[in-house]
């Protein structure tokens, strides 16, 4: 829901650019609701006597500390801008790139810490071009503080493969259910439903979560964390990073020496059960015992 001055006019800009129309007949004058693909978002009213107080300049300020971001996800942001603008709609074409640096807003707020720490390269391009400032790398808080060595395999589940991500393509979950079946193994998927695993543990807590990746044979992951964890436990581990995490896990792999880690599709039956088959080789454990020695001197330097 979004508080607005003028509900009639934001009422026509909304409807226009999602291309629906309004799906309430009730309270018109105070409320709009539009059906926006299965998403219910709504219009309020501002009430007038509060109104008449709010400025609206034209152009609008770009206000980029304001907490409320609307995301609309689109098959063509291209096609979709192209669109826009033939409504007559101005584009605001933001001054940077994300390899570029930050929002100046953000870089501002971070030019206020006397020191700043990044835990990949990504991260370090951001603050640098946005602030000019060469951050630390470190390494994320769960491989920097381990404490995983006293949880142990849940028994309920015998010999299990952990799955734990989401919108994992298709020929990887066929590939995987045949590796199990072959292996007589049970896939168990956590925190997120994924039809081709035999166990469904979405609703799984951290401490479980923690104690299941320990006591896994193995871990197929697109997520960040799920990387962090197998590495953790030195455990054999397979990612398939998805678009949205296609520079965090491979930053992590590049970091570590364990970019072979990364499959695709192009990657063989072969390979996928060798990796799975192989722990945390000792090149990559030594790597990250001395980015945990180097993290450590860092933060003893940043908080003396």
């Amino acid at each position: 829901m979004v508080y607005v001055k003028d509900l009639p006019r934001m009422r026509a800009f909304y409807g226009e650019m999602l291309g629906v129309k309004p799906s309430n007949d009730t309270w018109t004058d105070s409320w709009t609701e539009f059906d926006a693909g299965g998403v219910l978002f709504a219009l309020h009213a501002i009430p007038p006597e509060i109104a008449s107080q709010i400025e609206i300049t034209s152009p609008p300020r770009p206000r980029g500390q304001n907490p409320v971001k609307l995301i609309f996800e689109v098959d063509d942001v291209d096609a979709e801008r192209t669109r826009l603008e033939s409504l007559g709609i101005t584009m605001v074409q933001r001054p940077w790139g994300a390899w570029d640096g930050i929002d100046p807003d953000w870089a501002r707020k971070l030019d206020r810490f006397s020191r700043i720490s990044v835990r990949d390269q990504n991260s370090w391009h951001l603050v640098h071009g946005g602030t000019g400032r060469e951050a630390e790398l470190v390494l994320d808080p769960c491989l920097q503080f381990c404490g995983a060595g006293s949880l142990k395999q849940l028994a309920t589940h015998g010999r299990y493969v952990v799955v734990y991500g989401h919108g994992f393509p298709a020929w990887l979950g066929r590939r995987l259910r045949a590796w199990a079946d072959k292996r007589k193994l049970t896939l168990v998927s956590i925190g997120y439903r994924n039809d081709w695993a035999d166990d469904q543990l979405v609703n799984a807590g951290p401490v479980e979560f923690a104690a299941l990746m320990a006591g896994a044979q193995a871990v197929i992951t697109n997520f960040f964390h799920g990387c962090v964890f197998a590495l953790l436990n030195g455990k054999p581990w397979v990612s398939c990073p998805s678009d949205y995490r296609s520079i965090k896990i491979p930053d992590l792999a590049s970091t570590l020496g364990a970019e072979h880690r990364l499959i695709e599709e192009a990657t063989t039956a072969a390979t996928m059960s060798e990796l799975l088959g192989t722990p945390v080789q000792p090149d990559v454990s030594e790597r990250i015992e001395a980015l945990r020695a180097r993290s450590d001197a860092y933060l003893d330097e940043a908080i003396s």
